[in-house]
């Protein structure tokens, strides 16, 4: 999700308002609100009465409120925790949740909306192995594998693999 301006409501990015709601593995980068509510996020806005929800693995970066130029990458309500995530902000708990606070982003190629994470990435296999992720699991270019080295990246790709030599010197 990138790039995405609201001018009148809570999300720019994603805005959603459902019980028993799962989301894993996203990226949200550059998305813009426009509203004097403080209780927005121009990355991801969600709330659920429930709280039978899950937010696993998402990468935010640079989402703001164009109303105060405020840094608002996240905002949840009664939902399960956001977990094993990370942003450039410091909305995220970082109680028992593995999340990543002010993380420098580092992606391949921003200006071409590659957002794959470089090699020194903070997200770079810190997210969650969940149970959809076999062998045969894809990021979302749907051509990189979504694990690499057993545990994958936060954000919606994964770093992929570079084909290079390998020396022995004995």
């Amino acid at each position: 999700f990138a790039c995405n301006t609201n001018w009148c409501g809570y999300g720019a990015a994603a805005s959603v308002y459902s019980d028993y709601q799962h989301w894993d593995n996203c990226t949200f980068v550059g998305n813009r609100c426009n509203t004097a509510n403080g209780n927005v996020a121009a990355g991801f806005y969600n709330g659920a009465q429930q709280g039978n929800s899950s937010h696993r693995n998402l990468l935010a970066v640079d989402n703001r409120n164009l109303k105060n130029d405020t840094l608002q990458n996240f905002y949840a309500w009664g939902t399960g925790p956001i977990a094993y995530s990370a942003e450039d902000g410091t909305q995220l708990s970082t109680d028992a949740t593995h999340n990543l606070r002010s993380v420098t982003p580092r992606f391949a190629n921003p200006a071409a909306l590659d957002y794959t994470q470089r090699s020194k990435a903070a997200g770079r296999d810190k997210g969650l192995l969940l149970d959809w992720m076999t062998a045969e699991a894809t990021d979302i270019s749907g051509v990189t594998p979504r694990v690499i080295n057993g545990i994958p990246d936060i954000g919606a790709f994964e770093y992929p693999l570079v084909p290079g030599m390998l020396l022995m010197v004995r």
